[in-house]
């Protein structure tokens, strides 16, 4: 880690325009610009802000297919990420010492620099289009409520901007003329609303006003006149993504709000893909209920899927168009949004194969070194007398992979799923290693209960894996049909 300012990097431009068009045709190593996630993950299904004791959040980034690296590591709590304009720099919030700062590092997570060094909690950096300044909320004084604050690339001119008392979560503007950001209408401090005011404090407008409702978590369109955010109301089933389209480009003169719900299901914490026809979000509605992060498009042109499959917290994804050259991880097949691209399914779902075929996930190149890549076999075979089930895993270099499974059978007159126990494996690079799945007795109850009944039952294998660098893989897929 590099904490020092003696020598600053020529990184992030005065100027650099908003990236907002489709790469033509599918990406490839040599493309100009990758479609990165950046998002933060803990070992723990704890929320970041409330890490387990000695356990933090750190940042990670993968593309649309799934493969992805952690990019940050040490004793402190990494939240908050958000790419620059031109997608080499990252910003994100470090708590350490008991507040946290803002602090700026290479898309690659070196050359990390500390921006803030305020008495109090500095948070949710945002980049102004042109990359010449970064939007956070901090603290006016050592007592009182928070605001909105603005400051230069470097961390100079730091100024709280007028009027936004109680502010949280800024956005900038894609025209860099206003910000979106979060506040109190109330005394109730759970009672959350979405404004948006000019850099310079003119023009506050409040957009949603809906009492005992939660709003945060704005994310401005980059066409300008939409913004996506999180509704948590005790009359819904909890976090949803809604949106509204404003009369105008700077949302000056308000809006409609709509949910998203029916589109992309519950989520929070949305944002947009760099052409703006996507967005990826956090959920929790998979079978453990932890965060995993999910993509989808509000206009239904790319089916809602999962990109993360592990058993730790996932939040606070941030989309961007990175240079391929500035890339920590490979770029990927679908372009800048992982959607269908000349006739291909790009940013491609969770790899599935029958019995008896591999099937391969991760890899790619990145400057010039192939990255993490896991091979997944399941073979034909009989459950019989067995009480497990064998699958075989290979990874390019050292990795530790995660497998769990579940079977789906229909022993009575309806369908159930149950989960068979995890396995958890070190394996040496380039070899390939055996994989016992242990079926809990009562599911081989339920499993010999459908054969018997001359019904099939499926078994779904699951694996990923990881390097102590912090690589890893999109998950693989096998499913196996037993029958009698």
């Amino acid at each position: 880690m590099n904490c020092s300012m003696k020598r600053l990097p020529a990184w992030l431009p005065a100027s650099v325009a908003v990236a907002v068009g489709v790469l033509a045709g599918p990406a490839t190593a040599g493309a100009a610009g990758s479609a990165n996630i950046v998002y933060v993950t803990h070992a723990t299904r704890a929320a970041c802000d409330d890490p387990a004791g000695g356990d933090p959040c750190h940042v990670a980034v993968m593309n649309t297919d799934g493969v992805g690296r952690v990019i940050t590591s040490g004793s402190g709590n990494d939240v908050d990420p958000a790419w620059s304009p031109d997608g080499t720099r990252i910003a994100f919030a470090r708590g350490m010492g008991g507040n946290y700062d803002i602090w700026v590092m290479n898309a690659d997570g070196s050359e990390q620099i500390q921006l803030t060094r305020g008495p109090r909690d500095e948070r949710y950096p945002s980049w102004s289009p042109d990359g010449a300044r970064i939007a956070y909320r901090g603290y006016p004084k050592i007592t009182g409520g928070t605001a909105i604050f603005t400051m230069d690339r470097l961390g100079g001119s730091q100024t709280a901007v007028p009027h936004t008392t109680g502010g949280d979560q800024p956005a900038w503007s894609p025209d860099g003329a206003r910000i979106a950001y979060t506040a109190t209408a109330t005394a109730d401090p759970s009672d959350d609303r979405i404004w948006v005011i000019g850099v310079g404090g003119d023009s506050p407008r409040q957009l949603t006003n809906t009492p005992g409702a939660s709003d945060r978590y704005p994310a401005w369109h980059p066409g300008g006149s939409e913004i996506a955010f999180r509704r948590l109301d005790s009359a819904t089933p909890g976090r949803e993504l809604w949106h509204i389209n404003c009369g105008d480009a700077q949302c000056l003169t308000g809006g409609t709000v709509s949910d998203l719900t029916d589109r992309l299901g519950v989520g929070r914490a949305a944002s947009w893909s760099p052409d703006a026809t996507s967005v990826v979000f956090v959920s929790f509605r998979d079978a453990d209920h932890d965060g995993e992060i999910w993509i989808g498009s509000t206009t239904n042109t790319i089916p809602t899927r999962q990109l993360t499959f592990n058993n730790s917290m996932d939040d606070q994804p941030r989309w961007g168009n990175v240079p391929a050259q500035s890339s920590p991880v490979p770029v990927s097949s679908g372009g800048t949004t992982g959607g269908t691209t000349g006739g291909t399914t790009g940013g491609r779902a969770p790899q599935t194969t029958s019995p008896g075929t591999s099937v391969t996930v991760g890899g790619g190149i990145v400057n010039g070194r192939r990255a993490l890549s896991l091979t997944l076999l399941v073979p034909k075979q009989n459950l019989g007398r067995h009480t497990t089930l064998t699958a075989y895993a290979r990874c390019n270099r050292i990795c530790t992979v995660s497998g769990s499974a579940t079977a789906n059978m229909k022993p009575r007159s309806k369908s159930v799923s149950l989960r068979l126990f995890n396995v958890r494996r070190t394996l040496k690079a380039n070899a390939r290693s055996k994989l016992t799945l242990r079926i809990p007795s009562k599911t081989l109850r339920n499993i010999r209960g459908t054969l018997r009944r001359h019904r099939r039952a499926t078994i779904t294998v699951m694996v990923t894996a990881r390097t102590a660098a912090g690589e890893f893989t999109p998950v693989a897929t096998s499913r196996l049909v037993l029958r009698r």
